[in-house]
């Protein structure tokens, strides 16, 4: 068994109990509008497994030529959430 199916089976097993968590949370027999929370969990689980499979499998020395503009990028969109976000709940 391989490093990587190793820790992909890892982090199902903590998304999966992160469903669960907010599945059993969220229940109530009368708000569909709660319901719908943990459906959508588990999207962007299926969204981030897949990130995962092709991230894992990407060849990303190929990406090195590259690495200062990736970086200007990277703090170019943090300056847009300081100058254009908003504090919310908190």
């Amino acid at each position: 068994m391989s490093a990587h199916f190793k820790m992909l089976l890892v982090a199902l097993a903590i998304a999966v109990i992160g469903v669960l968590t907010i599945y059993s949370t969220t229940f109530d027999r009368d708000s569909q509008l709660e319901q719908g929370i943990y459906k959508r969990q588990i999207v962007w689980l299926f969204i981030g497994v897949l990130f995962y499979v092709f991230f894992s499998h990407f060849p990303y020395r190929k990406l090195w030529d590259w690495i200062y503009v990736i970086y200007a990028l990277a703090v170019v969109l943090l300056l847009f959430v300081l100058v254009l976000g908003a504090a919310r709940m908190g």
